[in-house]
């Protein structure tokens, strides 16, 4: 996973630690980084003795063994151990303007540091009507800034809401454990972190989904209205082999200091997969600012998407029929992690091309269900045909990336390089026609994991767990 290694720092549940595991492929080592290793000395030092307490006392889905400790912000420490990358948050309570600050959060990305800022507004922001209908989101949500050191720091993406939480984040940063944030009114507020090991919540462990499967979640703010988590899960890392991006939509109850049962919801990276999701846990309304004693997962959504260009995954070529008329067929379109996709029929109705992908588990799992497959896109591999605005006729090798065939006009859309216009070529459509080669791939697959035991979220035995804050 190189977009988000947020997962790395908050606790990896190496699967070789997990009870009836022992046959599983150890993790990929990290190369030791000196402030790191510091870190994890200092906290296996402090949490022997609390582990040699946790021998005794039943630890919900794991072995607790004295040689074993789980650090939020470190990892997992034990005789073998490499430890994993830091991350850094902020615990005080942080206004800006009129909004709340729930979250500012610093982690080690490929070449820098990644920073995230989640904010809160209670009250729905005004949007101007005509700029709504256009996507133009108010100035409130979009203009938000982080400062480094008095230099303004280019955001990568976000995700806007008028009410509720909105998140920030700015990629490839520069280290550091004083950023300054900035609203759309020239409100500035500079904010202190520190390492995640080093807060009231170092001492968190996370939970077995299943007998190979491990998940572990951490706030990262004082308010604990968000979380950052991390899925271990081998069959959907071999599944996600290759796959453009990998991850888990988590839905959680949440019990609140005053004993309110309330929701959260959010996407979890998946361990040794790519991910492209700013991921993170957010609590509902309704569980808002209560403080969280437990937290208990009850369905997690497993999804990956892929696209032309992952190796190794299956490329099946179809034959476009005369519209009304189509064709049974049996390939396969992924084989992996006990999970068969095949493409059983290909129609060319009035929308378009339809495929229908039918899907077999052979998991053994009781927890795996809903699995579905689908066909977004399909491609012409070329040649093809094509006219210039100037009416010349002439034919092009079209490569698969730029080609794509669009299932609600039927047509195929693509690019063509080399065309004299304002742009780096000009975009075709044509009208797939019967007997055209046409190459499908699934590009998305989707399956939940679901507890056998559903009960109260305060038992720990309910649902997959529950990891108790307090």
């Amino acid at each position: 996973m190189k977009e988000n290694k947020l997962a790395d720092a908050i606790g990896g549940i190496d699967v070789r630690f997990i009870e009836e595991a022992e046959a599983t492929a150890p993790s990929k080592r990290r190369s030791p980084r000196p402030r790191v290793l510091l870190a994890a000395a200092l906290i296996a030092a402090a949490l022997i003795a609390a582990a040699l307490i946790a021998a005794a006392v039943c630890i919900v889905g794991f072995t607790a063994a004295s040689r074993f400790y789980f650090a939020p912000g470190v990892g997992l420490i034990d005789d073998d151990s490499i430890a994993a990358p830091q991350v850094w948050a902020c615990y005080d309570e942080i206004t800006l303007g009129g909004a709340k600050i729930d979250a500012v959060v610093l982690s080690e990305g490929d070449e820098g540091y990644n920073l995230t800022v989640w904010v809160w507004r209670g009250e729905e922001v005004e949007q101007d009507p005509e700029q709504a209908m256009q996507g133009i989101p108010p100035k409130e949500l979009s203009e938000f800034d982080v400062l480094i050191d008095g230099v303004a720091c280019r955001r990568g993406n976000s995700h806007l809401s008028s009410s509720g939480f909105s998140s920030y984040t700015y990629k490839n940063v520069p280290f550091t454990a004083a950023p300054t944030l900035r609203d759309s009114e020239g409100n500035t507020t500079t904010v202190q972190l520190k390492a995640i090991n080093e807060t009231q919540y170092g001492y968190l462990r996370g939970i077995r989904i299943a007998p190979d499967v491990g998940l572990s979640l951490v706030p990262v703010s004082g308010t604990e209205n968000v979380f950052a988590g991390e899925l271990v899960d081998p069959r959907s890392a071999e599944i996600g082999t290759g796959s453009r991006n990998t991850y888990a939509y988590g839905s959680f109850l949440v019990t609140c200091d005053d004993g309110t049962v309330a929701k959260a919801f959010g996407d979890i990276p998946i361990q040794n997969t790519e991910t492209i999701q700013n991921t993170a846990i957010e609590i509902t309304k309704a569980g808002y600012g209560k403080g969280v004693t437990a937290i208990a997962p009850y369905r997690l959504n497993i999804i990956h998407t892929y696209d032309i260009h992952t190796e190794g995954h299956p490329r099946v070529t179809v034959t476009v029929p005369a519209k009304g008329e189509g064709y049974a067929c049996n390939e396969i379109l992924l084989d992996a992690g006990g999970i068969v996709c095949r493409l059983t029929r290909v129609d060319y109705g009035e929308n378009g091309l339809q495929f229908t992908v039918e899907t077999e588990n052979n998991t053994g799992s009781p927890l795996i269900s809903s699995i579905q497959g689908y066909i977004h896109q399909s491609y012409s591999m070329g040649p093809t045909d094509y006219t210039y605005l100037n009416g010349e006729n002439n034919s092009h090798e079209i490569w698969p990336r730029n080609v794509t065939y669009n299932r609600e006009t039927g047509t195929l859309e693509y690019m063509v390089k080399g065309v004299d216009s304002m742009t780096d070529g000009l975009w075709v459509t044509e009208e797939a026609k019967s007997g055209d080669k046409l190459v499908v791939i699934l590009d998305r697959l989707s399956y939940n994991y679901t507890p056998e035991n559903v009960g109260d979220p305060r038992d720990p035995q309910a649902f997959f767990g529950t990891i108790t804050l307090k």
